[in-house]
């Protein structure tokens, strides 16, 4: 079950236990599963003394990847142990990912007309029996209202925003990108191909416009950046990534009576529990002054 049968021999208690222990977790000892000469084996040599004391061990399902163990004799760890290489062979499994799409209500078109057919179709076709169950009311009602939004409101494609630079934009892009929309929705409509050839011709002036604009909104900042003005630009953009990288739900601080800032777990620990222990074991004193006006007119009540 773990062991191979091309070992050197002779067990001794240690070989022994080591079995003991590959059997008890499904273990296999890699290295005695391959035939190879008497030099190729032994891990320990000292004078006349050859042993085999070093071992691979893997799980059984892993078996197969290995493809071949021996000792290199010529090579040693120290004096008298020598070293033992395994080959291994591991399929590299590509795993495509599933897109993650989460369609969502357009619940910001809700104004105007489609405010209105919302309102009124939900009058129209919400199930207003008061004598269910408050679950069952409930349900209805919310399944009701989300299929009404559907309908009048739309359903997004499911895919978040995607980042995009725009600290360099100017009027002219933003020109050149409107018209490269417009032709792209007039060939989505006609599939021609003179909308077909007007899109490519305003994707390409797009490209254009935006490497050129890209080229000199950077080259006024690093001219900015080599002049006097430069060095308050460049302490901004060092404290941003500071402040980025810190994350501020992880703070773990807390002052301690003498306005002292506890870091370490412990004593932020019992700083809260003498806290809670004081504010719930303190009498109050409205509490106290109503004992005290019972006390003199005990026939009054007092909410």
């Amino acid at each position: 079950m773990v062991h191979g049968r091309y070992g050197i021999g002779d067990r001794n208690d240690l070989g022994e236990s080591i079995l003991d222990f590959a059997m008890a977790y499904g273990l296999v000892l890699v290295n005695t599963y391959f035939k190879k000469r008497y030099e190729h084996l032994i891990t320990f040599k000292s004078g006349t003394n050859k042993i085999q004391i070093d071992f691979f061990i893997t799980r059984k399902g892993d078996r197969l990847t290995c493809k071949d163990c021996k000792v290199t004799p010529r090579e040693s760890l120290t004096t008298q142990h020598r070293i033992m290489v395994m080959d291994i062979k591991i399929k590299n499994q590509y795993r495509a990912r599933k897109e993650k799409i989460n369609p969502r209500t357009k619940w910001w078109n809700l104004k105007g007309e489609k405010s209105k057919l919302f309102k009124n179709k939900i009058l129209k076709e919400a199930p207003w029996n008061i004598e269910d169950e408050t679950n069952t009311m409930w349900n209805k009602m919310a399944a009701c209202i989300r299929g009404v939004a559907k309908q009048i409101l739309g359903e997004s494609k499911g895919r978040g925003p995607q980042f995009k630079e725009t600290w360099w934009w100017n009027e002219e892009v933003q020109h050149v990108v409107k018209n490269k929309r417009e032709c792209f929705k007039t060939w989505q409509q006609t599939r021609s191909k003179e909308s077909f050839e007007k899109y490519k011709c305003a994707k390409k002036e797009v490209k254009k416009m935006v490497s050129e604009a890209k080229y000199k909104m950077y080259d006024d900042l690093y001219t900015k950046l080599g002049m006097l003005e430069g060095e308050k630009i460049i302490y901004k953009i060092a404290k941003l990534r500071d402040r980025k990288t810190k994350d501020l739900h992880s703070i773990k601080c807390i002052k301690s009576e003498d306005s002292r800032v506890l870091v370490k777990d412990k004593e932020i620990k019992e700083r809260w529990k003498n806290y809670f222990e004081n504010l719930l074991n303190e009498e109050n004193g409205d509490r106290q002054n109503m004992e005290e006006l019972r006390e003199i007119q005990p026939n009054t009540f007092f909410s």
